[in-house]
This record gives C-alpha cells, structure tokens and sequence, in this order.
C-alpha cells in the first residue's frame, strides 16, 4: 500500500513538473514576441527610469541652447570669422 502511493506520488510530481515546464516554455514564447522588453522585471519602473532620463536630456539641451544663444548674440564674437571661432574652441 505504502509503495503504491509513492509510485502515485512519483508520478504526481512528474506530472507537476512537467506542466510547469510547459508552462514556462509557453510563457517565453508569449513574452518573446516583445524581445528584450519581455523579460524586464519591472517594466514600469524601466519606463520611469527612461523618462527621467529624457527629462534630464531636455534639460541639459535647454541649457545648451541658452548658451548658444547667449554666445551668438554676443557682439565680441559677432566680428570675429567662422575660422577663428573652430580655432578658439579647440584651445
């Protein structure tokens, strides 16, 4: 009696496993289609994390933007020829 409920549960828990790797293989083929998105843990953290990214880019590039601005309106600079301004850069 003890015997055969082993080989029960024996085979219960092939069957178990079984499904289970299935399942995952079903899971992977279903997440796959969305390539390396599919297997971020937290997707919506991910985004959150891009788009403060972005938001610090916009702003560094506003400042950057100013900064053109304020040199390009700067009469000292004005006179001076497109081959000066390269060589005054590169020093």
């Amino acid at each position: 009696m003890l015997i055969a409920a082993a080989h029960a549960a024996q085979r219960a828990h092939n069957q178990a496993r079984r499904a289970v790797a299935e399942a995952g293989r079903r899971q992977d083929r279903q997440l796959g289609r969305y390539g390396p998105l599919g297997r971020t843990p937290d997707p919506v953290a991910a985004l959150a994390d891009v788009h403060r990214q972005i938001a610090g880019a916009q702003h560094e590039l506003a400042g950057v933007e100013a900064r053109i601005a304020h040199l390009t309106a700067d009469p000292a600079l004005c006179g001076k020829s497109a081959d000066r301004l390269a060589a005054e850069r590169h020093t």
